[in-house]
């Protein structure tokens, strides 16, 4: 490469630097020891309890993220809508905006629901990654913004609410993945591999946020433990789990509920018996397998360059997700107990478990689908 190249190269790149926003120039990106995956042995140990699994709805719900389960009714988040499904029929599909193929395209103007909860007797309460935190009132459609995406919190912006849980019908605690970016371009969130994501509080009728944790590596699932003195919280991409203690003596205090999962988590859920909490694995991380995130974490300047340079339709295909599925169970410690597993498909990139008591639900996000199967003993 000539001189004169490499110093318009050089001027380019300095040039295109100053472009972006002061958020993105001021950005670390930090060495991190991250650990090989765990052996699937014991527990771990592989089977085919998600392969018998009944699909349904195989591409009539767009990227399926969070379920909620009343008794013969379910109503499922996908991409810019809720779906009311009744004895086994789409009854119902509520759109949080108006904007046209937001399935086929998401842009800004789109909705993209994540986390889903019941708030009263005919509103949903729902975590979505553009718009910021909503209700859906499943009788009207009525569609309302709590918290706008964009809100300063602390020096940053709420950007990509992932998921949530009510402490009480006043209070939300509610995860944003990350402050960088929103649910339009995921992987350009998730591959930088950067401390980002946060984990709030917000007082519906004051309309207060408060900062619960920081510094987390994609903050996703949000989860009230059945105790109620604390809320879990799943950080995806350091492939961790968090409790953190709402009341009592240890209040404000954060502690590790499971390190080095087998998976990088998405959403958890309380079983229906509140025994037990389900954690749905986005992705697999195989024992031996190539560990992209392990690459990443180990080489901060990779990190740059691709969060930098590389554009997002780049980055999907660099981390898509291996296609083996997998699900674990945990006690209300954190001790894996139990592990669900799909070596060869179909039911993988699993974003949500959730049981009825009889049956247990599974929301597969880049398969369009949903799957059930009998409630495992």
């Amino acid at each position: 490469m000539s001189t004169k190249t490499v110093i318009l190269v050089a001027a380019f790149a300095i040039g295109y630097l100053q472009l972006l926003p002061n958020e993105t120039r001021e950005l670390s990106y930090p060495y991190v020891e991250f650990p090989n995956a765990p052996k699937y042995t014991g527990v771990l140990a592989p089977n085919k309890v998600l392969e018998s699994a009944e699909i349904l709805f195989k591409g009539q719900l767009e990227g399926p993220e969070s379920i909620v389960i009343e008794g013969d009714t379910q109503y499922v988040a996908v991409i810019n809508e809720v779906v009311q499904i009744t004895k086994d029929k789409i009854v119902k599909r509520i759109p949080v905006t108006k904007t046209k193929n937001c399935d086929k395209n998401i842009t800004p103007a789109c909705g993209r629901p994540l986390g889903l909860r019941r708030l009263d007797k005919t509103r949903l309460i729902v975590a979505d990654g553009i718009l910021g935190l909503i209700t859906v009132d499943t009788e009207t459609s009525k569609v309302e913004v709590l918290l706008p995406a964009e809100t300063i919190v602390e020096g940053h912006p709420v950007r990509y609410v992932d998921d949530l849980d009510l402490v009480d019908k006043d209070t939300v605690i509610f995860s944003d993945a990350t402050w960088i970016c929103n649910s339009v371009n995921t992987s350009s969130c998730i591959v930088p591999a950067l401390p980002t994501g946060r984990i709030y509080k917000f007082h519906i009728p004051s309309k207060s946020v408060s900062l619960l944790a920081d510094n987390l590596y994609f903050a996703n699932g949000v989860q009230l433990h059945p105790s109620k003195d604390s809320v879990l919280f799943t950080e995806t991409v350091r492939a961790r789990a968090y409790r953190y203690y709402l009341t009592g003596p240890r209040q404000g205090v954060k502690e590790i509920f499971h390190e080095n999962l087998p998976v990088h988590p998405d959403n958890l859920r309380a079983s229906s018996d509140g025994k037990y909490i389900y954690i749905a694995g986005a992705t697999a991380r195989v024992p031996e397998k190539f560990d992209f995130i392990q690459l990443l974490f180990a080489n901060p300047t990779i990190r740059w360059v691709l969060h930098t340079f590389v554009p997002s339709t780049t980055l999907d295909k660099l981390a898509s997700p291996a296609e083996y599925g997998i699900a674990l169970k945990l006690d209300l410690n954190g001790k894996i107990v139990a592990s669900y597993h799909a070596p060869k498909g179909p039911v993988n990139r699993i974003s949500q478990l959730s049981d009825d008591g009889k049956t247990l639900y599974i929301c597969s996000y880049e398969n369009d689908f949903l799957a059930r199967i009998p409630l495992p003993k």
